[in-house]
């Protein structure tokens, strides 16, 4: 069994129910060839409540990448005053490394805009701010209201004018999406994905056609772009992420 796929008692991991809102830490108790008991997980004194069943994302950060892993919880335990899991064995999903990421094809709305020019030099000096990044990730709930607004507010306060579009694929460190826009390499636009239960708000700039990231595309059903993430936070790539792996599951 390679290192990656090896779990060791007191290694430190994190742990996030199957929507992924929020990875909560845990160390590892006990390993055996099936399964692995985990302590209580914990963020900021909130304790993760799981049931038996339930499906889980297991976070594992080394030295040379970020390791994704799904499992499921076999039971709830308690000896000697401490709470813990058993869950089954994790089977890695992904890894990542260097903003690589796995894709999968699937269709959520995306609304997008172009950043104006003038601006855009302005924006990227701005998101480098503290407190702006402290903005930029805060997660927002679906309001189906919002669904029927062609007006929707960007990441400055400011209302503006989106474009509404269906992705082709996502990934955790990019997207796919149809465009009725003309788009140049490098160009800054405000994306939001839009996922069943919240909506994932960042900058993203157009890229070339390399790992299967590209330039403006036509293609039978209209033009696409592909663009990669500027700037997303770790949170909200995370929830990606989990998302990327439900959908997985659910087509097995």
């Amino acid at each position: 069994m390679e290192s990656k796929d090896k779990f060791s008692i007191n290694e430190k991991l994190e742990i996030s129910a199957e929507k992924g809102e929020c990875f909560y830490k845990t160390i590892v108790l006990g390993v055996d060839s099936k399964s692995i008991i985990i302590g209580m997980p914990m963020f900021r004194n909130k304790i993760l409540l799981l049931y038996e069943r339930d499906w889980v994302v297991i976070k594992k950060t080394k030295d040379d990448a970020l390791y994704y892993y799904s499992s499921q919880i076999i039971s709830r335990q308690r000896e000697n005053q401490i709470a813990m899991y058993e869950i089954q064995y994790p089977q890695l999903y992904e890894r990542v490394q260097r903003r690589k990421f796995l894709r999968l094809p699937c269709m959520v709305q995306v609304n997008y805009r172009r950043v104006n020019p003038e601006d855009e030099m302005s924006q990227e000096e701005e998101l480098k701010k503290p407190e702006d990044r402290k903005a930029n990730r805060e997660l927002q709930p679906q309001n189906p209201k919002e669904k029927m607004m062609s007006q929707v507010v960007d990441l400055e306060g400011r209302k503006e004018e989106f474009c509404v579009s269906q992705s082709i694929d996502i990934s955790g460190g990019g997207a796919k999406f149809y465009t009725e826009m003309d788009y140049s390499p490098g160009q800054l636009l405000e994306v939001e994905i839009i996922l069943p239960d919240y909506t994932v708000r960042t900058h993203a700039r157009v890229v070339y056609a390399t790992g299967g990231i590209g330039l403006l595309h036509e293609m039978d059903s209209g033009k696409w772009a592909a663009v990669e993430f500027y700037q997303l936070p770790e949170r909200e790539r995370d929830i990606l992420v989990a998302f990327i792996f439900k959908k997985m599951r659910e087509r097995l």
